[in-house]
């Protein structure tokens, strides 16, 4: 990811932040918005976007939340330099920083999850298979002939089946 298209996102995402703090709020939205209830959720999408660019990236979760804490950082070291000191914008700030933070870890990890599902499936299917097709192969060779196949005999079927037996129990 370029540093361009680093910035980029950086400003999509301050431009979500200014329309969030811009919208009014009662004290009862405030405090539900505070325990993750708030209804209106505009952060949410713009933090699971963030969530999609970084992984697409090959980001890991630690970058994506070093990215927001740089950004809550520059932006209230900026508030203060300019002599700003109302603790409502500053508390509104983070409320919306939090909020693309949430749903930026959440979609983080359930796609995370969800990788790692498919790529269980995957290897438990692959792992699976070949024992399988052995399995098949040696129990028709004996069976064509009539006599017991000679890994039959040594146990190895038997070890065969432990084996697909604990590649079906992932």
């Amino acid at each position: 990811m370029s540093e361009t298209e680093l910035r980029d996102h950086a400003e999509d995402m301050l431009t979500a932040i200014a329309l969030d703090m811009s919208t009014g709020q009662t004290l009862d939205e405030q405090s539900k918005k505070s325990q993750g209830l708030g209804t209106v959720r505009t952060m949410a999408a713009s933090g699971e976007l963030h969530a999609d660019y970084r992984m697409q990236h090959g980001f890991g979760l630690g970058a994506v939340l070093a990215e927001f804490r740089a950004l809550r950082a520059t932006v209230l070291r900026l508030y203060e330099l300019s002599g700003s000191s109302d603790l409502v914008e500053v508390r509104r700030f983070n409320e919306s920083v939090d909020e693309a933070l949430t749903a930026s870890i959440t979609r983080f990890t359930v796609r995370t999850d969800v990788f790692r599902d498919q790529f269980v499936g995957v290897l438990s299917h692959d792992l699976r298979t070949p024992l399988g097709g052995n399995h098949h192969w040696r129990g028709a060779l004996g069976g064509a002939r009539g006599q017991p196949t000679e890994a039959s005999e040594s146990g190895g079927d038997d070890h065969q089946q432990r084996s697909a037996h604990a590649a079906d129990d992932r």
